[in-house]
């Protein structure tokens, strides 16, 4: 039987698969694939790219991720933070709340209020541009799950930092939660703005524990462990205000 012609402009769909006895990737107008050279009697490789593209390979551990800043895993997966969000209000004006956060002897009442293991205060830094806070306790470790426990030789030793500056009539500080000895740390921002006749706090920070399988169990552990002591705050900074 006679074989059909195609169309003219148009290729044959497995054209250039076979030429010379050796196997040649093909090109279609469609695929926005580069065929890479390669001797008679090999295989040339495809490189595609556009829409068709093959996925992309997982990245090396510990490199950041392509589209976020976070480390992955050696899987490839991405890990994923946990969010801690809290609101506080206040009776008193931003202004008021601040000039007490900034106060020494309040922030050593309010880390012996929270308690743990040898609550101390480590710096308060006043500067024309604004406020760094550096306190430091420990948490036993009977007081936590006993997963995130038994991956602990010691009690772990938390490190806070609070680094505040003026936002118009607001104010801004970006914050930190480290665990010493431990790939743990929980970061964010805290803003402190007028409300009515008062003033609110909004925390929004992320929980990152870089560790397969029980990273993201531990993560919900320290944003509890954080939010309650923030809830603890808010009871101990309003009755400071009221005082």
């Amino acid at each position: 039987m006679p074989r059909r012609s195609r169309p003219a402009g148009r290729d044959h769909p497995m054209a250039g698969v076979l030429t010379g006895g050796s196997v040649v990737a093909s090109t279609h107008r469609g695929s926005h694939s580069q065929t890479e050279g390669a001797r008679p009697g090999t295989a040339r490789r495809s490189v595609m790219r556009g829409p068709f593209a093959s996925p992309v390979r997982p990245r090396a551990p510990g490199r950041a991720h392509p589209f976020g800043r976070r480390p992955i895993d050696p899987s490839g997966a991405l890990f994923v933070a946990t969010r801690l969000t809290v609101t506080q209000t206040y009776d008193a004006p931003p202004a008021a709340v601040f000039a007490l956060f900034g106060d020494r002897a309040f922030i050593e009442g309010r880390v012996e209020r929270s308690g743990g293991i040898d609550p101390q205060v480590v710096s308060v830094d006043t500067t024309p541009d604004g406020l760094t806070i550096v306190t430091r306790q420990g948490i036993p470790a009977s007081a936590l799950p006993s997963m995130v426990s038994s991956m602990m030789k010691d009690d772990p030793v938390t490190e806070r930092t609070e680094q505040w500056r003026a936002d118009g009539d607001s104010y801004v500080a970006d914050f930190s939660v480290s665990v010493k000895g431990a790939p743990a740390s929980l970061k964010g921002t805290m803003t402190l703005r007028p409300a009515g006749a008062g003033s609110q706090l909004d925390v929004v920070g992320d929980a990152v524990v870089p560790i397969p399988i029980f990273g993201g169990k531990i993560e919900q552990v320290i944003a509890e462990q954080v939010r309650e002591l923030l809830e603890d705050e808010q009871v101990y900074t309003r009755e400071r205000l009221a005082s």
